[in-house]
């Protein structure tokens, strides 16, 4: 597939969501088709990331805060060893009335100093961020 087609099938894809921001942006000097091809060429952020212990539980969770041009539309966390094994992955939802994105750590012994996480975020048009972090914590 060329670069050509890619941009035709990535523009399909996109059109019912432009569709509804072209209300939102009306006031804005700015197209709707102005922010799908500044999205295409730029992929999302991490702006925070923060492990956090759920009340009343013995449940931890990372709250991740990602954000893109138009729309961040997933985002994974994948926990493996200092030697490359995969402790646990899964995908996160959306939280706090859809601000940010959390990750429920299924084993808390997952989370510990030798531990590192990898959080991969992605967008409409396909552009995916990673980022490596380790939480020093004691469980």
């Amino acid at each position: 597939m060329d670069k050509a087609e890619s941009l035709g099938i990535w523009f399909f894809s996109y059109t019912p969501l432009l569709k509804r921001w072209k209300k939102k942006i009306r006031s804005q000097n700015v197209g709707v088709y102005q922010i799908a091809i500044c999205d295409f060429s730029h992929p999302p952020s991490l702006d925070t990331t923060e492990l956090i212990k759920e009340t009343g539980t013995s449940d931890y969770s990372i709250i991740i805060n990602a954000t893109d041009i138009f729309k961040v539309k997933d985002v994974s966390v994948c926990i493996f060893t200092t030697e490359g094994e995969i402790l646990e992955e899964g995908i996160a939802s959306l939280h706090n009335f859809n601000i940010c994105w959390r990750y429920i750590i299924q084993d808390p012994v997952h989370i510990i100093h030798e531990s590192i996480v990898e959080i991969r975020i992605g967008d409409v048009p396909g552009n995916i961020t990673k980022k490596y972090f380790r939480f020093f914590k004691e469980i």
